[in-house]
């Protein structure tokens, strides 16, 4: 008697513990608690909405706009501790750095034309795991505007933009800038990159236009440092020539550079950012109002 009390219990308890279990369920469904989702074998998997949100929220992370980014170009890309390490500064001090989902490395080749960087644009795509989401293309600082060299910078333009639009990453072009004092330069530079991101589609950074105004308006703030050529000897001790041409940029111009690109592709200012490189607040201040100003002016 005892043991058919005992069971008959447990199947009561079993009933309404599965009852309950139903009922549980069902609650869910109809208040939109769960969804459902294909795993990789295509079984049906039910989830808890929250999981399934959460899920979704890191896809979108996976695919944040111009997390990781690689630059390419030449000397003008790696004076003062290389452009990707001050733009890279500019995100970790804003605190939108994200671990795992940013990354910013440099890839140069002093004097290097665009068509000498082919292969290594090549070379960069075949690595499987990179995963880069946007390129950037830095050329020799006159082949654009050079006769003799424009159209095989043109060509070879192209010929980089194919190949990275190719695997999904999106091509951006460097608008370097005009010698120092050369304002002409600075406008024929500007011109030829904006007719070749018309042409092709893609997104143009204007460096070269911040440092034409950066120029006239803080003529101050020296954006340049010039290039030993040789040791004159005939007077007393020994001095330094240098270059005609002053090209290369100094801090001040790598940190501007840094700047338009983290307007450009974050699409905010960079003023009040606390990072300034070794620049003293002020100049560093009016170098990120600057660039904003020329990127939210900046259309083609």
């Amino acid at each position: 008697m005892n043991t058919k009390i005992f069971k008959t219990a447990t199947h009561f308890f079993r009933f309404f513990a599965l009852l309950g279990i139903l009922s549980l369920s069902f609650t869910g469904f109809a208040q939109g608690s769960f969804a459902s989702t294909l795993d990789s074998t295509n079984k049906t998997t039910v989830l808890p909405i929250s999981l399934a949100i959460n899920s979704n929220n890191n896809e979108k992370q996976k695919t944040k706009p111009h997390g990781r980014v690689l630059f390419i170009g030449n000397s003008f890309s790696f004076y003062n501790n290389g452009i990707h390490n001050h733009f890279s500064s500019l995100i970790r001090a804003s605190g939108e750095w994200e671990r795992g989902l940013n990354r910013v490395r440099l890839l140069t080749l002093s004097g290097a034309h665009v068509y000498e960087q082919l292969a290594n644009i090549d070379a960069h795509l075949a690595v499987a795991n990179a995963r880069w989401q946007s390129i950037v293309i830095q050329g020799h600082s006159n082949e654009p505007v050079l006769e003799s060299k424009r159209e095989r910078f043109e060509n070879a333009i192209e010929l980089a933009i194919e190949k990275i639009s190719a695997k999904n990453i999106e091509p951006i072009i460097f608008m370097t800038w005009g010698y120092k004092g050369q304002h002409d330069m600075a406008k024929a530079l500007s011109d030829e990159y904006i007719k070749i991101a018309k042409k092709h589609k893609v997104k143009v950074v204007p460096v070269g236009l911040a440092f034409l105004e950066a120029e006239k308006s803080l003529p101050k703030i020296d954006l340049f440092v010039k290039d030993v050529l040789s040791v004159d000897t005939s007077a007393r001790g020994k001095t330094l020539t240098y270059r005609n041409d002053i090209k290369h940029p100094s801090s001040a111009g790598t940190y501007l550079a840094a700047c338009v690109f983290y307007a450009s592709l974050y699409n905010k200012s960079p003023e009040g950012n606390i990072f300034i490189a070794d620049l003293n607040k002020a100049d560093a201040l009016a170098l990120q109002q600057l660039s904003w100003k020329i990127v939210n002016s900046f259309s083609i």
